[in-house]
């Protein structure tokens, strides 16, 4: 979801900002999901551990913060109604 910092600060390319939304963020085979952005693509090695025994809070959960800044850059670039699904 860190990628997606530079459309919350308004600096990224808006040509790129349609294709990076469907591509990642609102697929959801990689960040989206019922309850909100996942903090890790669902395809990461790391997001499901448990064949290992290392705990980790990286398995893709859904953080207030992570979405606050995410819903924001995807407003700021025009998925308003994307931005909202996850709070509703």
């Amino acid at each position: 979801y860190t990628n997606f910092a530079p459309f919350w600060g308004g600096i990224a390319d808006p040509q790129l900002a349609e294709g990076s939304f469907r591509r990642y963020l609102l697929n959801a085979d990689h960040l989206w999901c019922p309850n909100g952005i996942r903090t890790l693509s669902a395809r990461d090695q790391d997001y499901n551990l448990e064949a290992t025994i290392t705990p980790s809070n990286w398995r893709g959960a859904v953080w207030f913060v992570a979405n606050y800044f995410t819903a924001c850059g995807l407003r700021r670039y025009g998925f308003v109604e994307e931005a909202r699904e996850p709070l509703d």
